[in-house]
């Protein structure tokens, strides 16, 4: 965390690596290697293959309907991170909650975009399931914690009061009192949104 504050980043992403060598399960190592990562390696394979997974959600919602193939997408994506997860060590409910939030993230994507109000809500419903799925594989890992909320903030008849409430359930009881950097930086967003 110190070296984070101090701008050294490549020094916080070896300490936030050797935390998860010492302890795989340990949420606070995982958010921060993920994030420091990004700012390290921001044209990293696994970074450009997230990208590029990105990429093939917003493609396949340009298809006509009755082109697009969500099936092969999830399969791409449990490929990935099932690829992902032989990189690096994690805990063993990594890859399988990881999955369900990536097709959370797709659902949202696709809710975001659809402009049938039914198929938009229909979307929203399948990227909640797939929150509460991961949330059930791995409650404590922050990342599926930060995504549940921001989903709630997207989500029509919640938006970002209802995300900023559960935003303090989940530190004051899930993470009992603990904040990070990303649960703050959520929090600004969230306040400007409103």
């Amino acid at each position: 965390f110190c070296h984070t504050q101090l701008g050294q980043f490549d020094l916080a992403l070896e300490a936030y690596k050797w935390a998860l060598v010492k302890n795989p399960g340990l949420a606070q190592a995982e958010a921060g290697f993920e994030e420091m990562n990004r700012l390290v390696n921001p044209d990293s394979q696994e970074n450009s293959s997230a990208l590029a997974l990105d990429q093939k959600i917003k493609d396949e919602m340009a298809k006509p309907a009755a082109e697009q193939d969500w099936i092969a997408l999830e399969a791409e994506i449990d490929l990935y991170i099932s690829e992902e997860a032989a990189k690096r060590p994690v805990p063993p409910t990594w890859a399988d909650s990881r999955k369900q939030l990536m097709r959370a993230q797709m659902y949202a994507m696709r809710a975001a975009n659809e402009e049938d109000e039914a198929k938009k809500k229909e979307l929203f419903q399948k990227a909640r399931q797939a929150i509460i799925a991961a949330n059930k594989i791995d409650p404590k890992d922050p990342q599926i914690q930060l995504q549940a909320v921001r989903l709630l903030a997207q989500e029509p008849g919640s938006g970002p009061v209802k995300a900023l409430e559960q935003l303090d359930r989940i530190v004051k009881e899930i993470n009992k009192g603990k904040d990070s950097s990303p649960f703050r930086n959520l929090r600004i967003d969230l306040l400007v949104a409103i």
